[in-house]
Formats: structure tokens, sequence, C-alpha cells
């Protein structure tokens, strides 16, 4: 299913646009590549050998429902890209698993909208859940030479009902993790922000806002990827070199060059260039736009034709230069998925996440941030997609008093397996020394 790997390893996205965002070349200090190589290669990155690839098996019911997603994609991808003149890097898949799990909450129609928006009106909500989760446990195995992982979780406000279902949906197709936790205690933030750091390796070492105090659920999905290239650079071939930015300016920055049969395609828009990582299960594809095309006119010719295009390309000896960049980029979401059709959960009054907790609740808050590093060696991405709940204006909703149970006189104690009711161990307490 190479059609799956679509512009920048079809999970994340990354576009130049100014000079304005968090983007880096590291031309004018000391890089670390610089005083750590060996043989001319990038030592960050432990050399792994591919094994041959297995293509990702999709059942038919999964073949229709991907293909209907990445409709949705198309539309995320163009419209985050359009939304800033900045540096973007955006992850389409973080985006799917965030609002799959919002799906499984969600009830009537405010479920009605996000099936249709993800153009899955016609699946059932527990097949798409199923269908994420089984899509991401195959990615993370079809290179050995990549790291691919994702991790998942919802943190409920102590006391706060959540319906049994909910849970159990996301723990058994998404592999969620679901804990309580105080959004108005001081570890709060800590808990959360050492949750991204662990689950990204270290790209995304804390959310860019501030841990709000009225949420009740904050709903989180986390991706990683590491790939080395099939053909990698060597640092000692990296050359300075201008780059000229969509104001018209040059800046000196390091290029990455490299001779080699790459697949290649070229017509009246733009010429694009794939990049294979390990055994060829991803590649990024670098689309460089023609002198009347802008690079916005460049994703949308090219995003949603990716398929089309990964058919026609040839193999073609190219000499290629590349820039060796960081960037990073933060999206608050909610326009952008307002302006493709998921508006219900936003709004106070008419949100519908029966399916989740009996009390009213909306979404106040939906960011993704994004992190991409190129180098001589590979990439290393990662992705952080996130949702704070907060409870309806005049909801009347209080906090349960918790019910005290105190274990402080002689008790009965046993210890027995769920399904069979077998029982391992029983036995009484009369005293404590």
């Amino acid at each position: 299913m190479k059609n799956l790997f679509c512009f920048i390893i079809g999970l994340l996205l990354v576009i130049s646009c100014s000079n304005e965002s968090k983007i880096t070349n590291e031309n004018n200090k000391q890089s670390s590549l610089n005083g750590s190589e060996s043989n001319g290669k990038d030592s960050s990155y432990v050399f792994i050998v591919p094994k041959q690839r297995t293509d990702i098996g999709l059942t038919s019911l999964e073949a229709e429902i991907i293909e209907s997603v990445k409709a949705f994609d198309v539309e995320y991808a163009t419209t985050a890209l359009a939304s800033s003149n900045k540096n973007v890097v955006i992850s389409p898949l973080g985006m799917n698993i965030l609002l799959s799990m919002l799906v499984n909450g969600a009830d009537n129609s405010t479920l009605e909208e996000l099936m249709n928006a993800l153009n899955c009106d016609r699946f059932s909500p527990d097949s798409l859940a199923a269908f994420m989760g089984n899509l991401c446990a195959q990615l993370a195995d079809v290179d050995n030479s990549t790291t691919f992982k994702t991790a998942n979780s919802v943190w409920v406000q102590a006391g706060f009902p959540v319906l049994d279902n909910f849970v159990a949906i996301n723990r058994r197709f998404l592999q969620a993790d679901i804990s309580n936790i105080d959004f108005a205690s001081d570890t709060a933030s800590k808990v959360i922000n050492d949750w991204c750091k662990r689950s990204t390796e270290g790209l995304i070492e804390r959310l860019d806002t501030e841990i709000n105090k009225d949420w009740v659920m904050l709903l989180a999905d986390a991706l990683y990827f590491k790939g080395q290239w099939e053909s990698m650079f060597s640092t000692n071939q990296t050359v300075d070199g201008d780059f000229t930015d969509s104001e018209g300016n040059n800046r000196k920055v390091k290029f990455m060059e490299q001779t080699n049969n790459y697949r290649y395609l070229k017509n009246d828009s733009y010429q694009i260039v794939e990049l294979p990582y390990g055994n060829r299960a991803y590649s990024m594809f670098v689309a460089i736009p023609e002198q009347d095309q802008t690079v916005i006119d460049c994703a949308r010719s090219v995003i949603g034709n990716m398929d089309g295009i990964v058919k026609n390309l040839r193999s073609t000896l190219i000499s290629l230069s590349l820039p060796r960049f960081e960037a990073e980029y933060s999206l608050d979401a909610r326009q952008t998925l307002s302006s493709i059709g998921i508006s219900q959960i936003f709004d106070s009054q008419n949100a519908d996440f029966g399916r989740m907790t009996p009390i009213d609740i909306y979404v106040n808050l939906i960011k993704q941030q994004s992190v991409i590093k190129v180098t001589e060696s590979g990439t290393e991405a990662a992705a952080v997609t996130y949702a704070g709940m907060v409870v309806s204006s005049g909801e009347d909703y209080e906090p349960p008093t918790p019910l005290v149970v105190k274990v402080n006189k002689p008790f009965l104690y046993v210890i027995r397996e769920t399904s069979t009711g077998t029982i391992l161990f029983a036995g009484k307490v009369n005293s404590i020394q």
C-alpha cells in the first residue's frame, strides 16, 4: 500500500513559505553533525540493514475506509498549509486519530457531522476506530530500519463521569491510556508534558498551551517517526548555497548533495522527486513549483493526486541538492476544521458527546504541534494532536463527593481470576503488627 505514504511520509507535511517561522539550517553556527561524523555520515543514526518490505494488508472494508479518510486528509492538509505564511508542518494521520477518539464519544448530529467530514458516514464508529488502531500497528512493522510509534491518552478530571463503553473502545482499538488527573493541580502540567516528551522521544517536550483548570477531559495522540534514507547523503558532500525564500530573499544554507537514480516527474506546474527510506515502505516526496506557480498551488495539485503521481514517477539519474533543515509548527486547528465541515464539536449549546459522558461538554481547544528534522542520514519527525473539553455553560455539574471507605478493622480478602471465577487466594486480617 505504497500510496499510504505520500508527501512527507504521509504522516507529516512540510512546506516552506517564508523566513518568519522556526526553521533552521545551521549554516552560521557549529553543527552537531560536524562534531560527530564518522566516514562522512551522521552518527546520530545507527545504520540498520533493512529487511525486505511487506506491504500493509487491508481488508476490503479497511481499503474503503482509507480511501474515504484520504479525501479528508487532502482537505485538511491543503487548508492548514494555506492558513499561514510561515513554514508549516502538520500531521494528517495525527488529526485522523484524534477525531476518531472524539467520534467514539460523539452522538446524534455531532457524530453525523464528524463522520460526514471524514467521508466515513457509511461506516460505523467502531469500524473507524478499529481501522485506525490496525493501521497504526501495521505502520510500525513495515520497515525494521524505520521507527514509527503512536501513543494515545485520555486524561479525565478526577470524579468526572465517563461512560464505560467510551473507555473500552479507546482502550481496545487505539490502546489509549485512560487516567484521572486534577487539571487545577500543580502537577498536572508535568504529568501531561512528561507524556509528550516520552511519546515523541524528546522532540516535543511540552504542550504550547497552558493547562486549563476548567478542562474535564483532555484527549491526545502522539506520533514519532525516524527513518534512514535508503541512500544516505555524506556530510562530506554538504555545501553552502543560496536558498531563495517566498519573498525573493537569498540566504546561505547547507545543501546536502548526492547523484543517484531517483523516481521523478516533471510537468508544467511542478517537478517532484521521491526520496525513499530504508526498505522503501516510507518515502518523502519533494515537490518544487514551476516559476508561475506558488508552493500552495503546488500543494493543491500534488496532495490530492499523490496516487496518480506515484504511478507516473520514472527512475531518473539526478544530481540532487536538498537543504538540511529543521521546522516546527503549532496549528490552532479550530478554524481549519470549521472551514472543512467540523464545527459542532466547538458549540457549547449543541455539541453532543452523549456516548462519552452524561454531562454536556464541548471542545474548547484543539491544536496540533509538529516537528521535523531532515539531515544527511534521514528524517526524524513527531506530532502531538490534542483536544481540551469543558462543561457547557449552564450545565449544573458539581464534582461528586467521594464515598469514604476506611479499612480500619478486621477484614476479608479474596484474589480471584475474572473470566473463570477461580479463587487463587483468600484470607482474613484480624490484626496488623
